[in-house]
């Protein structure tokens, strides 16, 4: 696990990889160290929404007796595993009045073992997920779900010290631990890294860095979100969590996909990608689209083992030329993405107090990334425990699963009905399969044949009436038909033909 993810990583940042080392001569070893940008990011989230879980990272892994996984060894695996990893050490704190990471704590890692009945696992996964205390720590949680036919291994680890790369090298370090094998080395930590990042600001680089996400974002006015339902109107950072997952098979074959990639020198990323920024904009009606986008934040390879909270955040703005075909815009777009990556030091903080800009629509392409855990020969399918809270409007992650994609949405029920989602996750499989023909854009069907028909029909509703009537005869009889029908709906009030 995790190897598809580096190599996908490596590519998409070229030859950044490959750079002499920027770490060189730092001091990672200090009592505290101030937070990353997106360290700082979350704690303050977390801090304006104090008991939520929002930023809890649960999964669970369900091992059936046939495997006939070692309960007691596997446990010691996990201890093992955290204790390779000091930044899961680590908690909040404040030093000068400032947030920072409080590095070499000492936590007793726990992995209780609990009897439950098959029919009781749900609601004993349920209630593993809980707020953590973040100046108090351990930002870490683990629990064993014993069913008696196989045991269902839970961990949760809070965001402030891993994110989706740090899980899957976690995850890799358990499965070595139980054969037995050497542990993964970290060049780089997550506090050489911190270091490194309160030196970067204010160099050439960092300035290079602003100046470029300012060309993006500087006069930029565009609100990709969709329109909320009627009805519905959110309130507040965060609401209720909404999911919805769609299995996608490019059209005809996977073969047609990838030979479209492999002729125009493009990176399933990027299909995506432009896919999503294709229909927020068309959606929205619009001939531009703004969102946020996650990147690993592994820009050197000395941090391709690191654990830690390495993501950053990255606006994307993607400009429709309707007479552009699918291929140009997706390598225009690829090139400009790929400029964002190479100058991503400029922190979104700043973005977000300079020029507005929200991570109110995230797309984060996740590859073969956490898709599960590979231990003793065995392919244990990894299951994301629902948190019930969206941290975004709408979300999207991209998964790679056994050929073909999982597109899994995410999005607050408090703004959205979920028939809506579903209307965007097909506008955006069409446009996938449309795509690979690498068509105008102006000629991509953004409905279906029957949504077509449908609409059509709507408009076959000739009525004969009396002509020599008005409107306000033509109401008044209605009105003395139906009397207690809905006339007019507003939101959430309705007014009756009587009451009108």
């Amino acid at each position: 696990m995790g190897n598809r993810t580096e190599t996908a990583g490596r590519s998409l940042m070229g030859n950044q990889m490959n750079q002499e080392n920027p770490f060189e001569g730092l001091n990672g070893k200090m009592p505290y160290y101030p937070m990353t940008d997106s360290q700082l990011g979350v704690y303050l989230a977390c801090s304006a929404s104090p008991g939520e879980t929002m930023y809890n990272i649960p999964l669970a892994f369900f091992m059936p007796g046939h495997l006939q996984v070692d309960r007691d060894r596997f446990v010691a695996s996990v201890r093992k595993a955290v204790d390779s990893f000091p930044a899961l050490m680590a908690v909040a704190g404040y030093r000068d009045d400032k947030p920072v990471m409080i590095s070499g704590g000492s936590f007793p890692v726990e992995v209780p073992v609990v009897s439950v009945s098959p029919d009781a696992l749900e609601e004993a996964r349920q209630e593993f997920i809980r707020p953590f205390s973040l100046e108090e720590g351990p930002l870490f949680r683990f629990a064993i779900l014993d069913t008696g036919d196989g045991f269902c291994f839970c961990m949760d680890i809070h965001h402030l010290v891993t994110d989706g790369s740090s899980v899957g090298i976690f995850l890799r370090q358990i499965a070595l631990n139980y054969e037995g094998e050497e542990e993964i080395r970290e060049e780089t930590d997550v506090f050489t890294l911190a270091a490194y990042e309160e030196k970067f600001a204010g160099s050439p680089g960092y300035e290079a860095s602003r100046t470029h996400f300012g060309s993006i974002l500087s006069g930029t006015e565009t609100d990709s979100n969709l329109l909320p339902d009627s009805g519905l109107s959110g309130r507040g950072e965060n609401g209720p969590a909404g999911r919805l997952r769609i299995h996608y098979t490019p059209q005809n074959s996977s073969g047609r996909l990838e030979g479209f990639l492999r002729e125009h020198g493009l990176k399933e990323n990027a299909l995506f990608l432009g896919a999503f920024s294709y229909c927020l904009a068309k959606f929205t009606g619009q001939e531009e689209a703004l969102f946020c986008t996650a990147n690993h934040g592994r820009f050197h390879s000395s941090l391709m083992n690191t654990v830690g909270m390495l993501v950053k955040t990255l606006p994307v703005h993607a400009s429709i030329c309707e007479d552009e075909t699918a291929a140009d815009f997706l390598g225009r777009l690829q090139k400009e993405f790929h400029r964002s990556l190479k100058l991503q030091g400029y922190p979104f903080g700043e973005m977000v107090r300079n020029f507005g800009i929200r991570p109110d629509i995230l797309f984060v392409y996740q590859s073969s990334m956490l898709n599960s855990m590979e231990l003793a020969g065995h392919r244990i399918p990894l299951e994301v425990l629902e948190t019930g809270s969206s941290l975004s409007n709408l979300s999207l992650m991209v998964f790679r699963r056994d050929g073909e994609f999982e597109l899994a949405f995410g999005y607050r029920k408090d703004l959205y009905r979920e028939s809506t989602i579903r209307r965007f996750a097909a506008m955006m499989t069409r446009v996938l399969d449309a795509f690979c023909d690498n068509p105008l854009l102006k000629d991509i069907p953004l409905v279906s044949e029957g949504d077509v028909r449908l609409r059509q029909s709507f408009h076959d509703n000739r009525l004969d009436y009396d002509r020599n009537l008005t409107v306000v005869d033509l109401f008044r009889q209605q009105a003395a038909r139906t009397p207690d029908h809905p006339a007019v709906v507003c939101d959430q009030r309705s007014l009756t033909y009587g009451e009108l």
